[in-house]
């Protein structure tokens, strides 16, 4: 076997196990999102707090001033699968990138481009990948770990959930312009392999993106066919094109 595509494959291969991992995370993220605390819910948690604690927090629960612990407990969610879980899955996208991209490593032409000394092909969008990848980094460092007391020390311990949650917009952004990048980074690298042909599923994928982006053959900018990819990714479109790899997806 060629020793460029060995790599390519044993990078492939190590990178499912653990997106599988990640891909459970975020169904049970979905799953554990509760937009709001109904009547019910609220009525049972303060039946189980003024036993538990007392009159004066049950009664400040059906008033809808909602307990720090909830909050709590929301943050952690949050933190530690949200934020953590997209943070892996943007930093194995940026790192495939960089593969494809090292004529050494892919045995593809330097950044993907053909006159590697007129064209700078795809580094700056691997450079542009790596950022988004590292600002991530920040990003999922856990909100909870801060926590300042206000209201003249009544509220003592804030649980930061509400930062938490409205960070992973951010990442998530992130995210669709790496896996983006990745897909046209992927596409460019299939197409030297014309005519040679992949499978029906990834073909199927090919077709959709020279949709939105042409082959690139000389330098311009990425920056709308980032975008119009990402859009794609963010709708959901490609989980179409993996049902018939991975069933779960339409579970």
């Amino acid at each position: 076997m060629n020793r460029n595509l060995f790599r390519l494959l044993i990078g492939g291969l190590l990178a499912i196990p653990v997106a599988g991992g990640l891909f459970f995370i975020m169904q049970y993220l979905i799953a554990s999102a509760d937009p709001k605390i109904d009547d019910s819910k609220t009525r049972k948690l303060a039946d189980i707090l003024h036993v538990g604690i007392g009159d004066r927090v049950a009664v400040e629960v059906l008033n809808g001033r909602k307990p720090h612990f909830v909050a709590a407990v929301e943050n952690v969610v949050d933190e530690y699968l949200g934020a953590f879980a997209y943070a892996e899955i943007g930093a194995l996208s940026e790192r495939r990138i960089a593969l494809l991209i090292d004529a050494n490593l892919s045995g593809l032409p330097a950044f993907l481009v053909k006159g590697g000394g007129l064209n700078s092909g795809f580094m700056m969008a691997q450079v542009t990948a790596a950022a988004l990848a590292s600002e991530n980094k920040s990003h999922a460092h856990p909100a909870s770990v801060d926590s300042l007391p206000t209201s003249a020390n009544q509220e003592d311990h804030v649980s930061m959930a509400t930062y938490a949650a409205r960070r992973l917009h951010t990442m998530l952004d992130n995210v669709s312009d790496i896996v983006a990048i990745e897909l046209l980074a992927a596409a460019q690298g299939i197409d030297f392999h014309q005519p040679q042909k992949s499978s029906p599923a990834i073909e199927e994928v090919m077709v959709a993106i020279r949709g939105l982006s042409p082959v690139f053959e000389n330098d311009r900018s990425l920056s709308s066919d980032i975008r119009r990819v990402a859009a794609t990714i963010d709708d959901g479109d490609y989980c179409n094109f993996a049902q018939s790899i991975l069933p779960s997806l339409s579970q």
